[in-house]
């Protein structure tokens, strides 16, 4: 017999409630976890696969305060484009809000954000029949995808969000389905993703 003060599993099927349990107990939100736990998966089946590009996951820090995290990530690494996955607002159940429904994938477009790139994730969602929902902002700040736009010489970049309830709460609520289809929009975009075609839509066209 073991005897702890904490709760824990045995069954592998029980990892996800158990997390969540965590989550509660902790103070520990899923608008860091959840995403994140879904690229983790992505990259996952990406091993072996053939791309035509190198794909560079990133998990920074501090897109809220200072953006060190990815201020950092982007002098280094100098990508050619980049897309940021960052969580928006859900409707609570019990009130009509200007949000957007929790197992719904958001393309945000803003002056920040480069049309070609976001252009090119629309298209791979329609071709893999991913519903999704667009977001107009006068700039995408706050998250990931302003600081990596402004470093390095200018960064081609897009912001896909994942809509959560009681955000900055410990009972945050996030869709599976949601993570299920950004993990798709994501594999489909970087396996499609040509070099002749990236270049026609990256190019400035006035």
């Amino acid at each position: 017999m073991v005897c702890t003060n904490d709760a824990h599993y045995l069954r592998k099927s029980d990892a996800e409630a158990h997390d969540v349990l965590l989550c509660i107990q902790t103070g520990k939100t899923l608008d860091d976890r959840g995403p994140l736990g879904a690229l983790l998966d992505l990259f996952s089946r990406l091993v072996g696969k053939p791309l035509s590009c190198q794909a560079v996951l990133c998990a920074s820090v501090q897109e809220e305060k200072h953006g060190t995290g990815a201020l950092t990530a982007t002098r280094g690494l100098k990508p050619d484009l980049a897309v940021a996955v960052d969580v928006c607002h859900a409707p609570p159940p019990t009130k009509e809000c200007s949000t957007f429904p929790l197992d719904s994938l958001v393309i945000d477009r803003s002056a920040s954000l480069h049309p070609g790139l976001v252009g090119l994730l629309e298209a791979a969602a329609k071709a893999r029949d991913i519903p999704y929902e667009t977001e107009a902002e006068m700039a995408a700040k706050g998250n990931d995808a302003w600081d990596i736009a402004t470093q390095a010489g200018g960064v081609a970049a897009a912001l896909l969000s994942v809509p959560l309830r009681y955000m900055h709460t410990g009972a945050e609520v996030i869709s599976q389905q949601a993570l299920e289809r950004l993990e798709r929009l994501l594999e489909g975009w970087i396996l499609g993703l040509d070099e002749a075609q990236a270049k026609e839509a990256l190019c400035w066209n006035d």
